[in-house]
């Protein structure tokens, strides 16, 4: 250093602090580049953001509807199988009340004819002795849907029976087809054994021969 001009030495801390200047310009513009990267990218995710968001909130108000949709439809569904159910009970009720009216005209049916007897008119009414006459068609179709009730319950009875019987008959058909077989195979096993077939056991003549 003393043997350097105060010149020179002026110079190169010149030349040091512009390059470091230059250095401080470009680190500067460097971060002036990634704080522009850094803007963009989280503008862009704020906008992403802000997308999610309105989707959720979609979503949202979405499952609400549906949650309405659905507590509705189940509302109405009940709503129409408590109807049927009293529907069904009214329908009892009403079905119930001939049946109770068709007793209470029986009971008297029953009784010897005398006063209170009753006769059957042209039309198919009964006409009592005061001269009241009844009209008997409902109980007539109750009798007969009574007896169709009868008689298919009567018929659906028979073909069980039949079909009982028919399994029944199958299976001693096969009873009996297993005995047989057993009992051809026992006779074939005895025809094969000398003890029990005729034509191979010896004659009399040779027992006597061997007592001799």
């Amino acid at each position: 250093m003393k043997n350097k001009p105060l010149q020179q030495i002026f110079d190169e801390i010149f030349e040091l602090i512009k390059k470091l200047k230059n250095e401080n310009r470009q680190y500067r513009e460097q971060l002036k580049s990634y704080n522009t990267d850094l803007e963009k990218k989280t503008m862009s995710l704020s906008r992403e953001n802000e997308k999610l968001k309105k989707q959720i909130t979609d979503y949202e108000t979405e499952r609400e509807d549906l949650k309405n949709k659905i507590s509705e439809i189940l509302a109405s569904l009940r709503s129409e199988i408590t109807g049927k159910n009293t529907g069904d009970e009214e329908f009892e009720e009403i079905d119930e009340k001939p049946k109770k009216r068709i007793k209470e005209k029986k009971s008297p049916a029953a009784e010897p004819s005398g006063a209170g007897s009753e006769e059957l008119t042209e039309d198919g009414t009964e006409d009592d002795a005061d001269g009241n006459v009844s009209d008997e068609s409902d109980t007539d179709d109750f009798n007969d849907e009574e007896e169709d009730t009868r008689e298919d319950e009567e018929a659906d009875e028979s073909d069980e029976d039949s079909a009982e019987d028919t399994d029944i008959a199958d299976e001693d058909e096969a009873d009996e087809t297993e005995e047989k077989s057993e009992e051809e195979e026992e006779n074939s096993d005895n025809d094969s054994d000398p003890l029990f077939n005729e034509d191979e056991m010896p004659s009399d003549d040779f027992f006597a021969d061997k007592k001799e």
